[in-house]
């Protein structure tokens, strides 16, 4: 179990752009342990775009000072943790939390400002208006994962219905919140081919991939809902083969099997997510498909099973 309190101090922080580096990777940890929080941030930081909109707009009414309090109060616990944490490490003295926000204050902190300024405007309508971010959880990624025997991989995931997603490739090292990307698309939906992706500047160009991956090299695959950041969404690894092609075969039941059986689960959900509705519906396909998806939830392949 997560500590409740801390990840909501964290993120507070993350959502006004105050976390440091290390205190986001904390957050990201526990959205690792717990995938649902992924949602909450996601909320969070959308409420604060909608926040600053409505501040631009000057939608501005005033707030209750009790509110103020609590709001100024949850700011001053966050950064006292981090002192103290700062401290420990550090190896100083336990450092006291701040005490509780005095009653009344000369002025606020600019967060802090906007939000009391449209909470009482924007409250209710993020409330009650704005479409809840799904749960991480509805992000299943088929493809690629493990290893895959292709440099130009077909990106597949598990989508809900009429929702766009983000998509990085990132390299294996780092957080996935702020590794430099390879490749990103955005506002996306499954299946995605990989000439879709675009590469960024991230990277020096001697050392950045343009129009493909690099054989027998490690990544990580990053699926994201569309706006929502790098926080709400899942990551997975995988490897590209020292063996691995350009490009997939035609998509076929039979070539799908043929990867099946050699133990790239992966790739073979990749052909079978291009084969037409009329022909995916067939019971071997089906069948194939039922049977791959085992495989990925249980992390084995026939190679892996054989005695």
């Amino acid at each position: 179990m997560i500590d409740r309190e801390r990840f909501e101090q964290l993120a507070a922080l993350s959502a006004a752009d105050e976390a440091s580096p290390k205190e986001r990777d904390e957050l990201a940890a526990m959205v690792a342990q717990q995938p649902d929080l992924a949602g909450e941030i996601a909320e969070m930081e959308s409420t604060d775009r909608l926040l600053r909109r409505a501040v631009q707009m000057r939608e501005v009414e005033p707030m209750p000072p009790g509110v103020l309090e609590r709001l100024e109060q949850t700011r001053r616990e966050a950064l006292s943790a981090r002192l103290a944490e700062e401290a420990k490490q550090a190896g100083g003295a336990k450092v006291a939390a701040f005490p509780p926000a005095a009653p009344r204050r000369r002025s606020l902190p600019r967060w802090l400002a906007l939000a009391a300024g449209v909470a009482a405007v924007a409250g209710l309508a993020v409330m009650f208006l704005r479409p809840r971010v799904p749960s991480s959880k509805d992000i299943a990624i088929l493809g690629p994962r493990g290893e895959t025997g292709f440099t130009q991989p077909l990106i597949v995931w598990d989508a809900k219905p009429d929702q766009r997603y983000d998509v990085w490739i990132l390299p294996p090292e780092g957080s996935h919140l702020d590794a430099p990307a390879l490749f990103v698309a955005k506002g996306v939906r499954p299946p995605v081919a990989f000439a879709e992706l675009k590469p960024t500047p991230s990277l020096p160009e001697q050392s950045r991939p343009t129009t493909r991956l690099e054989p027998d090299t490690d990544y990580r695959l990053l699926v994201c809902f569309a706006e929502a950041g790098r926080v709400a969404g899942v990551a997975v690894p995988f490897h590209t083969a020292p063996d691995a092609t350009k490009a997939l075969p035609p998509p076929s039941r039979d070539a799908a099997k043929k990867l099946a059986d050699a133990g790239r689960s992966s790739d073979a959900l990749m052909l079978l997510s291009q084969l037409s509705p009329e022909e995916r519906q067939r019971p071997e396909a089906v069948a194939l498909e039922r049977e791959l998806r085992k495989r990925l939830s249980r992390g084995t392949s026939p190679a892996a099973q054989a005695p």
